[in-house]
Order: structure tokens, then C-alpha cells, then sequence
């Protein structure tokens, strides 16, 4: 029952405590759960019963409580001395059973006896914490490291929210800030956190490929999945005798055991070879042949998929992106017919399809952003196929609806045979059945979960540099920088010490809100996160001293190229003591990360976030992240404390930090 009375006190409203209300939860607070009836004790015992019960809907023993304590009066004509103020522990389970049970205002409280509108009256944002708390995650079926987790967008959500509601002093969502994503990559954090109602996002990236690839992606989907269906079925269909392969027979032998049975044509051909299947397993010329086929058909598929795996990264190597950059994407036509008709859309199309395919692969092994073509094997083209088609399942589960033709049931009946075919089977076997695969274009099915598209529709889409996006208006914006991280510095990421330095310096005296993104390491952490291999470990650069990172947040610093070291000036100051006052770090919880989302169960991460606003209100406590004000965070990164180690102090943080300041009329 405490933990339950510390987690309702970090729900709204935050305001004066009725007479005796106070000494209740002390008493609670202090371990005394069998207190004599009270309105207080009734009250806070049907709490607990119907959070134990799990039942979201039932409000009936909140009416009946009313009843009991307030004889079913509304207080709404009394004059002030007559009227009798409800306690605040009942306006926050108020507020706490609308959002877990998703009731509108107007439905819940004249099921508690009250009007409607006196929810507004104890300014209660019941609707903007809906909308905050509901899952609108968005994801993109591709393999690129770096695409943020559910349960990282849900919480950047719930901030964005909070921000916004903290600098506009509306809780109605049209009124909210513009969200930017700053470095938005493949955009699917804009995609999850802004929702219907909300201002329209902002989505940048200085590499225009990255906004080709949202642009494209938003708008034209259909005429990607055309391009992607036809480029498949024109590629498995091309004699490969007839072509010029960029990936050849002699790249296929250096990435291939020439004894391998299954993958190499020539060692069918040994006479060894053949001595010993005619021993062992009685084999034919039948079976040489045989055999052999299935080995070349493997050598012939991998250089189709490797060919165009270099193909397309040509493609993207090539490309002039300072003069792409000059695009201007929001001033492109939208929902042609014949997109191709329009030089600059097929130019947009055409990175699209590019930068999709060269992320479309997952292969174990292959870590952070690097592309090569040995990542486009039999198993990850699979692996592909089958995540770009899951329609199949569902209309297959349809047959008796209209809308689905007889040729098109057959049609997937067969691709689900030969997928099926393909699960668990040798790469060969593997390799032979998905070239007789033919793609469809109209069961190809490029978003993950959620509502990409219809969310950045009317986005603004633009790709200028961090300092440019954060100095252009930023009164009415929130803005989300998911920057490449401290320590990849020295790698192909196109940013340097240097801009790492204006960053934070741009940050450091924001009047604009942000949301930062990066991961835990101790102070004094300095070795490379990019690669484990020694060799690569010494050949690139690295900043030095994490603490200093954290600390040029709130603190000035410079930059010393030669040693390649940050040097915080005065970290004491009463400027810096001011700036640090507004700074607070988050961190995840995996026992509620893996309640909430089972599929996470072996996922484990040092993600945190570090915001310039007070948080705690838009995070209770016992839920997916922990909060820590930035001084107690860098007092446990100082001390070389594990990411474990510090969300448990950040609980014991919270529970002490409610204990101590509940009843100040102020979030705790």
C-alpha cells in the first residue's frame, strides 16, 4: 500500500491537502495500513482493491464512496463557507482511473455523481494524458542500427507532451509546440510522437539521402513497393550469363568454402568428391547433376542479391548531396500517377529505393551502420522477403471475404508454401526457393506497425545542419536530437569533436526546451564503443573523458584538438549551478520495459535521455523510466556506477524525494 500511495502522489493535481489528509498518508507512508474508518482509509482501500483487480472500468465503488462521504452533492451553487472540498488524494484517483481506463470526461464523472466539466475546475489535462500514455509507435520495416526502440518513443512522447504543455500552459494539442526531430534518420520518432490533433512535425537530417527516404516513404509508398516488386522480379528473371555482374564469380569464391557441398558448383567436379559419394550413398550421374545444380543455383543468387547490394551503394555513394541538399522537399508534388514523369520526385524515388534496399538485410555479427554486400546472403534475403510480405497471413485467414479473388488466394497460398518451404532450411535449399519467388506489389507491406505516413503527412521535411535547425525560430518548438553518440567520433558519421562542442554549448543556454539522446557511460569511460576489435580500437580517434561531456550540458568547456579532450572551465559557477538546476537525466527500468513490452525480454540498453525541463510530472513513479535531478546523476557516473546501479538509486531517489516534498503543492 505505500508503494500504490507513492505512486498516486506523483499524479495531478498537485494542490492543497483537505484537513487531516496529511496525517493519513503519513500514516501509510509510515507503514500503518489498518487505520480506523475514515473517508481517507475507504477511499484509499477501494483504490488499492480495484488496482489489484485490473479492471480499469469499474468505477462503481468510486460512486459509492461519493455517496457515502458527499450524499451525492455536487457543491457546485454552495457558497464558500458551505462547501465541502473533495480530498486531493480523490481528484488525483480521478484523474488516475480516466487515463487508465481511457474514459472521456464527459462519460466518467457523471458515473462518480459530478459534472462534467468539473474535471477542468481541478485543472486536470485528462485528455492530454491520454493522448500522451497511448501507443501511436511507428516503425519502418528496414534493419539500420540506431531506429529507437517502443519503449524510447513512448517515453520521448509523454516528454514532448509535458514540454509542451509546461511552455505553452494549454493542454489542448493543437496549441502544442512543433516537434523537431534533428537528426531524424529514417523520421519514425516524428512518425511516433506527433498524433493526430498535434502541429504538424519537423523532420531534418543533413544527409538529404535520410529525407529522400522519409519524403518518399510518406508519400509515395505505393509507387515504392512497385519499384521494389519490379526491380526483384526483373533481377531473378535476367539470364545470368547475359551480364556483367558486379559482384562476380571470383568475389563469391573469396567469401566461400570451395569444399562447402552446398555452395560451391567446382568440388562436384572433384573426383575424390565423387569417390566418396559413390561409396557412401551409391550416387548417379543423376545425383552429381543434381546436386551441382543446387550449389550453382546457390553461386548464381548470391551474385544477383551481392551485385545489386553494390549497385544501389554506389548509388548512394555518388551522390552529390550538396546539391540535393538544395532541394526543396515540401515544394515537391505529392500523389502523381506517373511520379517518374517529374525529374526531381524520381530523383527522390530513386535514393528511396537505394537507401531502402542497403538496410533491408539483417545479419548477425554486422554492428553500427557499416554496409557490405556479404550481408545480402540467403538468409537475410529471407529474412526480407518474409518481413515485406505479412499480408499473406491475414487475407489468408480472409478467404471468405469478396474483396479477395480466387487467383489471389491460390496466388498466396503457393507463397506461403514455398516460405514455409524456406524456414529452417539450408541456405542452398534456401537460396533455389526464393528465386522462384515472384513479388506482387500490392501485398508488399513496408510499415512495421503503425501510422507512418499518416502522421508526416503535411511534415516539414528539410535537411540543414543542427545549428541551422536550432536557431530558426525556435520559440515554438520542442526539439528531439538523437546526435550521433560521444564516442563514434573519428568514424565515418560526419560529426566531429568540434560539433559536438557547439552542440551543447547551443543547448547549454537554451531558452527553447529539448529532449537529448545518448547513452550511459562512466565519467571517466574513454575507450571506443564502435568496434571490440583492438586494432580497429587504436586506428581511430577518440575523445576522451565522458564527465567532461556531461558536464559542458550546463557548464563551458573547450576543445583540445591535439589531445582530443574536453576541459570544463568551471563547473562551480553560479551560472553553471543555475543551468545544472533545470537539468534532469532519465533512465530505463527493464523490469517495467519487459512488463509492459514481453517482446523485450532480452533486450538491455544504457539509452538515457537528458531534458532542460522538470519531468516529473508526466513520470509516476514504478513506471518504464527513473528520473534523476543532474547532479545526483553525474554523482553516481562520477563514481563509476552501473546503468542497473543507478535507476535502482533513482527509485530510492523518487521515494524519498515524494516523501519529503508531497505536500508542497509542487510535482514530486
Amino acid at each position: 500500500m505505500k508503494e500504490l500511495m507513492l505512486e498516486l502522489l506523483t499524479w495531478a493535481p498537485f494542490e492543497k491537502l483537505v484537513s487531516g489528509e496529511k496525517e493519513y498518508i503519513d500514516e501509510i507512508l509510515s507503514g500503518n495500513y489498518q487505520q480506523p474508518r475514515s473517508m481517507f482509509h475507504d477511499l484509499f482501500l477501494g483504490f488499492y482493491h480495484y488496482v489489484q483487480n485490473g479492471d480499469f472500468k469499474d468505477i462503481a465503488w468510486l460512486r459509492c464512496w461519493k455517496d457515502t462521504y458527499y450524499q451525492n452533492k455536487n457543491y457546485t451553487n454552495s457558497t464558500k463557507s458551505e462547501r465541502k472540498f473533495y480530498p486531493l488524494l480523490f481528484k488525483k484517483i480521478c484523474f488516475y482511473m480516466i487515463v487508465r481506463g481511457k474514459f472521456s470526461d464527459s462519460k466518467f464523472m457523471p458515473e462518480i455523481g459530478l459534472q462534467g466539466n468539473r474535471i477542468k475546475k481541478w485543472h486536470i489535462p485528462t485528455r492530454f494524458r491520454i493522448f500522451a500514455e497511448t501507443d501511436t509507435y511507428s516503425a519502418i520495416r528496414v534493419f539500420r542500427n540506431g531506429v529507437k526502440k517502443q519503449y524510447i518513443v513512448s517515453l520521448v512522447k509523454k516528454l514532448y507532451y509535458e514540454a509542451g504543455r509546461q511552455q505553452k500552459r494549454s493542454t489542448a494539442l493543437v496549441n502544442l509546440p512543433r516537434f523537431v526531430d534533428v537528426f531524424a534518420g529514417t523520421a519514425s520518432v516524428a512518425a511516433s510522437v506527433v498524433s493526430e490533433g498535434c502541429p504538424r512535425p519537423i523532420v531534418n537530417d543533413y544527409d538529404p539521402v535520410m529525407v529522400c527516404f522519409a519524403w518518399a516513404f510518406t508519400y509515395y509508398q505505393g509507387e515504392l513497393r512497385k519499384r521494389i516488386a519490379d526491380f526483384y522480379n526483373g533481377l531473378m528473371n535476367q539470364d545470368i550469363k547475359s551480364q556483367n555482374w558486379s559482384y562476380d564469380e571470383k568475389a563469391y569464391k573469396g567469401h566461400h568454402d570451395p569444399t562447402d557441398l552446398l555452395a560451391s558448383p567446382e568440388v562436384w567436379d572433384d573426383p575424390e568428391t565423387q569417390s566418396i559419394h559413390i561409396k557412401a550413398y551409391s550416387y548417379s550421374k543423376n545425383d552429381f547433376a543434381r546436386d551441382k545444380a543446387i550449389a550453382q543455383r546457390h553461386q548464381d543468387f548470391i551474385i544477383r542479391t551481392r551485385s545489386s547490394y553494390i549497385n544501389f551503394k554506389k548509388v548512394l555513394d555518388s551522390c552529390d548531396r550538396d546539391n540535393l541538399r538544395k532541394k526543396e522537399f515540401n515544394d515537391l508534388p505529392t500523389g502523381m500517377r506517373r511520379p517518374q514523369d517529374n525529374p526531381d520526385v524520381k530523383e527522390v524515388l530513386d535514393y528511396a529505393l537505394a537507401w531502402f534496399y542497403c538496410h533491408a538485410f539483417a545479419r548477425k555479427g554486422i554492428k553500427g551502420n557499416i554496409q557490405d554486400e556479404t550481408i545480402a546472403d540467403a538468409s537475410s534475403y529471407y529474412s526480407y522477403l518474409n518481413h515485406l510480405q505479412p499480408k499473406y497471413l491475414s487475407l489468408l485467414k480472409d478467404k471468405g471475404k469478396e474483396v479477395i479473388h480466387r487467383l489471389q488466394l491460390e496466388y498466396l497460398f503457393r507463397l506461403q508454401v514455398k516460405l514455409d518451404a524456406i524456414r529452417n532450411k539450408n541456405y542452398a535449399i534456401k537460396a533455389q526457393t526464393l528465386s522462384e519467388l515472384q513479388l506482387a506489389p500490392s501485398l508488399l507491406d513496408l510499415e512495421f506497425t503503425g501510422h507512418f505516413s499518416r502522421y508526416l503527412r503535411d511534415a516539414t521535411f528539410c535537411c540543414k545542419g543542427f545549428d541551422v535547425i536550432l536557431s530558426d525560430d525556435p520559440s515554438n518548438k520542442i526539439f528531439y536530437l538523437d546526435s550521433p553518440y560521444f564516442l563514434t567520433v573519428g568514424y565515418d558519421v560526419g560529426f566531429t569533436e568540434a560539433d559536438h562542442k557547439k552542440m551543447l554549448d547551443i543547448l547549454r543556454d537554451a531558452k527553447f526546451k529539448w529532449i537529448f539522446s545518448m547513452q550511459y557511460n562512466p565519467s571517466m569511460r574513454n575507450t571506443c564503443t564502435v568496434t571490440s576489435d583492438e586494432t580497429e580500437r587504436r586506428k581511430h580517434p577518440y575523445i576522451k573523458d565522458y564527465g567532461a561531456y556531461y558536464r559542458g550540458f550546463y557548464a563551458e568547456f573547450k576543445l583540445d584538438a591535439d589531445q582530443r579532450t574536453y576541459y570544463v572551465l568551471d563547473d562551480t559557477s553560479d551560472a553553471s549551478k543555475e543551468r545544472v538546476k533545470k537539468l534532469f537525466a532519465i533512465l530505463f527500468d527493464f523490469d517495467e520495459v519487459q512488463e509492459k513490452w514481453p517482446n523485450m525480454r532480452t533486450t538491455r540498453t544504457k539509452e538515457m535521455l537528458v531534458v532542460n525541463f522538470d519531468c516529473l510530472a508526466t513520470i509516476p513513479l514504478h513506471d518504464i523510466a527513473v528520473v534523476l535531478p543532474f547532479v545526483e546523476f553525474l554523482r553516481c557516473a562520477d563514481a563509476d556506477k552501473a546503468y542497473e546501479e543507478i535507476v535502482r538509486q533513482a527509485i530510492d531517489w523518487r521515494k524519498k524525494n515524494i516523501e519529503e516534498k508531497y505536500p508542497s503543492k509542487s510535482a514530486v
